[in-house]
């Protein structure tokens, strides 16, 4: 619309008209939130995306459409389902069929609300082997007793056998200086019983050697 009037004789309805009609560009920079700092239910994205069974709770307090999948949960779920199969590589053979049809049927779903059972299903399964990584820690943490119950037997067993040795060895000294003791006792009582006899006749050649010397002397003096 346009008018040949001056400005100032306008009415106030000419003036609206003719900047409505008028395209109008706002430079303005907008500012998107840091996926971190938004939060739900008093609690940030990320704490509650890593919680388990975070898909129901957003469906259940509507956050989230039954009837479209959004790409983040069909993400989500594919990347729990990748580490579940991770998980059972070395367990029983029906888990992992079980991993391999939720993967199959993840490929296929169409609606939002096809996920949550799913979702639930996968939950299940990371409960399930929640439980036996719990209890094979437990199991890892008794063979470590174990087995320092059996070095502590080993290193008493050792011991016991070095007490039993070195008992041996006080014994065998004992024994030998017993021996020794009596050896010695033997062969000084055979010094006191030589004793006597060897001073007797020392005694006599003394007295019989006087004797035949005075018997010489007393000639000689005749």
């Amino acid at each position: 619309m346009t008018s040949n009037l001056p400005l100032e004789a306008l009415t106030v309805e000419q003036h609206t008209t003719i900047i409505m009609s008028r395209s109008i560009v706002v430079e303005w920079d907008i500012k998107l939130a840091d996926f971190n700092d938004l939060t739900f239910e008093g609690r940030t994205l990320p704490e509650v995306v890593e919680e388990l069974g975070w898909l129901p709770l957003i469906h259940r307090t509507g956050y989230a459409s039954k009837n479209m999948p959004t790409h983040c949960m069909v993400s989500d779920i594919s990347r729990r389902l990748t580490a579940l199969e991770q998980k059972v590589a070395d367990m029983d053979v029906g888990w992992k069929k079980e991993v391999a049809a939720l993967k199959e049927v993840l490929k296929g779903v169409a609606t939002g609300a096809e996920l949550f059972p799913l979702t639930e299903r996968v939950v299940l399964i990371e409960e399930h082997l929640r439980h036996l990584e719990e209890a094979r820690l437990q199991i890892e943490e008794m063979r470590a007793r174990q087995l320092e119950y059996e070095a502590l037997l080993v290193k008493r067993s050792d011991m016991e056998q070095t007490m039993r040795e070195h008992l041996q060895m006080m014994e065998s000294s004992n024994e030998e200086r017993r021996r020794a003791d009596a050896n010695d006792g033997r062969a000084t009582m055979k010094k006191r019983r030589r004793a006597p006899k060897d001073d007797g006749g020392a005694a006599k050649d003394p007295s019989g050697t006087t004797r035949t010397e005075d018997a010489t002397n007393g000639g000689a003096d005749a």
